[in-house]
């Protein structure tokens, strides 16, 4: 279901169901809530709802205009938690007169994944861990990621827990992202130490 919003005098969507796709958190104050639409600026549905990330080279796009809907950084030298409950993944073979076949399998990054024994190889493969969003849990905005091969999602709960992802998003020697990145490590502590919309 679509989530929707007014920004001055213009309807825009903001996301669907609860992951704000198009609504960052420090982008609340900018937007009115529609009727029969999830209203952010309520403390207690902001905590029920993931907002999008606050990626730096994004600075200065209204809510709405965001392309790239579920956009998600990609970090490499980190493996899903175990404890993750990931989704299935689905293929089908299109080639011009095979259409009808669809194969599901397991994420290969979960436990049954690892244990099929299924063969794949990674090809242009963007990373197994993704920074996807932010919750409000707690009057703290923490960070949501994404699995690479499946997309299922799960929460860092405290600062502590983002100790290897902030060390991953260091830049040796720096080179063009390093500056990205390290906007990207302060945005994401900001989440769990600084004022907020709903906090102020």
């Amino acid at each position: 279901m679509g989530e929707y919003a007014q920004l001055g005098k213009t309807q825009i969507k903001i996301g669907t169901c609860e992951q704000m796709y198009y609504l960052r958190a420090d982008q609340v104050h900018l937007i009115t809530a529609e009727r029969n639409s999830v209203d952010p600026q309520n403390k207690d549905t902001a905590g029920r709802i993931r907002f999008r990330f606050p990626f730096p080279d994004e600075d200065g796009m209204q809510p709405g205009a965001f392309a790239n809907h579920n956009r998600s950084l990609f970090v490499y030298g980190l493996e899903v938690p175990e404890d993750v409950e990931h989704y299935s993944l689905q293929f089908t073979r299109n080639y011009p007169e095979s259409s009808g076949i669809l194969l599901s399998t397991s994420c290969p990054f979960s436990k049954e994944g690892k244990a099929s024994g299924l063969a794949f190889t990674l090809n242009g493969f963007a990373g197994h861990v993704g920074i996807n969003s932010q919750r409000l849990v707690d009057g703290q905005l923490k960070l949501v990621c994404a699995c690479g091969g499946c997309g299922a999602l799960w929460r860092m709960e405290t600062v502590k827990d983002c100790e290897q992802l902030l060390e991953a998003l260091k830049c040796d020697p720096p080179d063009a992202r390093a500056k990205l990145f390290a906007e990207v490590r302060r945005r994401i502590v900001a989440g769990y130490t600084e004022p907020n919309y709903w906090t102020t």
